[in-house]
């Protein structure tokens, strides 16, 4: 058994307790828990597990409430709304409310005085989806620039002509100028992707909404799909937004294969659909931006959905050079290395990636605190400046995270699918519209 058929169980109970088939929904929900159960008992980390398993039991058991208090079940019809029970006033002894109970937890429909349903509870469960959106999955205003990312000028140049330029000057890019409304950043991870994004939304004054494939597969059991829905209505609403869906291939990979779950396959059309009506509306101020290590596994549907696809590779020589001494003057630590041995030490990090290099310079950064023993003060001034030879040990411990097949692969995919953006850095050079 597995979380994708535990997900199927809770999203049909659901339905049956919405419809007043409590004994079909306590099976279901019974059968669910079981299998969570078993999943906590294998998971190193089983927390977020054991909150969905606390929150389930606690609908189960609202549901053997029910069945009491009712003297009859009466199941409606398709789109009806069931009458609220009247509600016991023992309360089971549950663990306290889990995360995700805001999201599945749909109270059901209290008739109004002239006999009429109430709102749906389809419309209350929205509801929570968008607050919940509006708490955890919105960034108002991403603390991060262009400044901040080193390197990768080709990129940002491409990325402002495609993004901020045609949002500062709209009337010059109708027709077929128009901005594209979806973009693939792909590379080895480590290399600022997000950051990136970040960053386009920073310098475009949008609401950055980020999602990634553990929180609609994983923190909200059951609710993938509807959060889709939910969070591209929430994003029209608040135009101009951007929508930074990261580890995208664990969401959109290739579709059809005998192992693929319903429920996938309901979240990815779910998707394809968003994106469609994204594209068709001109006029909406929305964009996609999606970020992913393995462009490969993508859905072909998927990939002429975007009309931009990003190489986002490892760092060059002269971008390793900024990052080291950026991020050693950033932190305030010294460093005696001359400009022969920094030459030396961006030769010896040649593959490694932005995330490598920074681990690197951590690694580095410990060894005086370590050379100086017994000796250690409360005073950062009496630490030893960081050496070259701090490096050269410090390399033996910290390896490039990336293989060069795997960076050849990369490459290979680039040539195949990727959006050129040779020539971009002497475009315009002359002009105020560089990002950087």
């Amino acid at each position: 058994m597995s979380l994708a058929t535990a997900t199927t169980l809770f999203e049909e109970a659901d339905r049956d307790e919405r419809a007043g088939r409590l004994d079909d929904a306590l099976s279901r929900y019974e059968r669910g828990i079981a299998i969570l159960l078993d999943l906590i008992k294998v998971t190193p980390n089983p927390v977020t597990l054991r909150k969905h398993a606390e929150h389930f039991l606690s609908r189960a058991e609202a549901v053997k409430g029910r069945k009491k208090q009712r003297p009859r079940q009466v199941p409606v019809s398709r789109g009806e709304s069931f009458p609220a029970p009247t509600r016991s006033k023992s309360k089971p002894s549950m663990p306290a409310k889990s995360p995700a109970s805001s999201i599945a937890k749909r109270p059901a429909a209290r008739p109004r005085g002239n006999g009429t349903p109430a709102r749906s509870t389809q419309s209350s469960s929205g509801d929570d989806l968008r607050a919940l959106i509006e708490s955890e999955i919105i960034d108002t205003a991403p603390s991060v620039s262009v400044h901040d990312i080193i390197g990768l000028e080709q990129i940002k140049r491409a990325l402002y002509e495609a993004i901020i330029l045609p949002r500062l000057t709209p009337a010059m890019f109708t027709g077929l100028r128009a901005p594209p409304k979806a973009i693939l950043l792909f590379g080895p991870p480590g290399n600022g992707k997000t950051l990136i994004a970040k960053a386009v939304a920073a310098e475009g004054k949008a609401t950055f909404f980020s999602v990634s494939a553990s929180t609609l597969t994983s923190k909200y059991v059951g609710q993938g799909e509807k959060l889709v829905r939910t969070l591209f209505e929430v994003a029209h609403e608040k135009q101009p937004s951007i929508v930074f869906i990261d580890e995208v291939d664990s969401i959109l990979s290739s579709r059809g294969g005998s192992s693929e779950h319903e429920a996938s396959r309901r979240l990815k059309t779910e998707f394809l659909v968003r994106f469609d009506g994204v594209s068709s509306n001109p006029n909406d101020q929305l964009l996609i931006i999606a970020a992913t290590n393995l462009p490969g596994e993508l859905d072909e549907a998927v990939l002429r959905r975007f009309a931009r696809k990003f190489y986002i590779p490892q760092p060059e020589p002269a971008a390793r050079r900024n990052l080291i001494t950026s991020l050693l003057t950033r932190h305030n630590h010294r460093h005696t290395m001359t400009e022969a041995e920094l030459t030396e030490l961006v030769r010896l990090t040649e593959g490694f990636s932005g995330s490598d290099l920074t681990e690197l310079c951590k690694e580095a950064a410990m060894w005086p605190i370590r050379e100086m023993g017994d000796q250690i003060t409360r005073s950062r001034a009496s630490v030893p400046a960081i050496t070259f030879q701090h490096f050269q040990r410090s390399l033996q411990a910290i390896k490039p995270s990336t293989s060069k097949e795997s960076l050849e692969e990369f490459e290979r995919w680039n040539q195949a699918h990727g959006s050129s953006i040779v020539g971009l850095d002497g475009v315009g050079a002359s002009s105020q519209c560089v990002i950087s």
